[in-house]
């Protein structure tokens, strides 16, 4: 996590997870094993602000042009990423997953494509390519179905 970012709202910077002692680390932890078992975690986490950034193109009186982004507490971003760490370690994504994985660039894709391409115009076969816009994806995805998938990958409940 990039330092110097803006504070959510229990006004908790990142650089103060950062320069934890190991006495800090360990009870950071526990904190967290803590909420793994009993799957609740504090209320305040559930707050945030959302700042509108424009995305620099079209009218600035057009809601469409703005992105939020949302102002959350470093400590759940922190949590966000220690489940993220475990359900990796869980899951295994295929390897022409591109999307949110470390490492992977958005040229990764363009090049696998453009290879794909060059072998059938070489057997000058056809190719058939689908382009598909998933606008907030997984805020469309029921949560039935995500917990379903996940227990079909035989991913832990906690």
């Amino acid at each position: 996590m990039s330092n110097k970012k803006a504070v959510g709202p229990d006004g908790i910077p990142v650089e103060a997870w950062k320069c934890l002692s190991d006495h800090g680390i360990i009870l950071l932890t526990n904190f967290f094993n803590r909420m793994m078992e009993t799957s609740k975690m504090p209320s305040a986490w559930g707050l945030s602000t959302i700042v509108p950034i424009y995305k620099g193109k079209g009218s600035k009186l057009e809601c469409n042009n703005y992105r939020g982004v949302k102002l959350m507490c470093h400590t759940m971003k922190l949590y966000e990423r220690v489940i993220d760490s475990r359900l990796r370690q869980e899951c295994s994504l295929s390897k022409n997953h591109y999307g949110f994985v470390p490492g992977v660039s958005t040229t990764d894709p363009m090049f696998a494509l453009n290879t794909i391409a060059e072998e059938y115009r070489a057997k000058n076969c056809p190719l058939y390519i689908a382009f598909l816009d998933m606008e907030k994806a997984f805020d469309r995805i029921p949560r039935d179905a995500i917990w379903w998938s996940l227990r079909r990958k035989s991913v832990p409940e906690k």
